[in-house]
């Protein structure tokens, strides 16, 4: 059974993740962004991304990374393909997904220097708390908002005090330092 579905198996002419046919099943999905492309290091990132069910791009697979140490160069890896993809139009960004390590990190900055003259958006996956400085300003600003808005019930103290309950309860504190 195993060598069955090995030998069945041949990366997709699209986005060498293991498929059936000629293209995978993301790749074929008429209802998949292909504008968008997330490129990992190995079919099992696909697998992991798509458990998120977050995603609705498509995807390119390297088969591998650049790891000199392991002498993996870009020339062993689907780097090529990529670059034919985005070179035939259609795609609008192109998501780093590969490995927080050292080697996943160099793929990346060598894919964003190969991609810079392009004229699609190359992004790198987000790590950490996911938290942008658009996101900081939004939140500094309801905050702000928040303490004009308690400081306008200081006529009101009663009202004034339920309030602060009720935010302090969701872990805000706006008393003044």
């Amino acid at each position: 059974l195993v060598r069955t579905v090995a030998t069945a198996l041949r990366p997709c002419g699209r986005c060498h993740a293991p498929s059936e046919g000629g293209l995978c099943g993301v790749c074929a999905d008429p209802s998949r962004d292909a504008g968008t492309v997330c490129v990992v290091e190995q079919p099992k990132d696909v697998l992991a991304v798509e458990q998120t069910g977050q995603y609705r791009g498509v995807y390119h697979v390297l088969m591998g990374r650049i790891s000199p140490m392991e002498e993996v160069e870009p020339e062993d890896l689907t780097i090529e393909a990529l670059l034919s993809r985005v070179r035939a139009g259609g795609i609008r960004e192109v998501i780093l997904a590969t490995n927080p390590d050292m080697e996943g990190d160099g793929t990346a900055m060598y894919l964003a220097r190969r991609l810079a003259s392009s004229p699609v958006r190359v992004t790198r996956i987000a790590r950490g708390a996911g938290v942008t400085p658009r996101d900081v300003k939004e939140l500094l600003k309801h905050y702000e908002m928040s303490r004009k808005a308690i400081k306008g019930f200081a006529g009101n103290r009663k009202m004034r005090k339920q309030l602060m309950k009720q935010l302090e309860a969701s872990g805000i504190d706006l008393r003044e330092e």
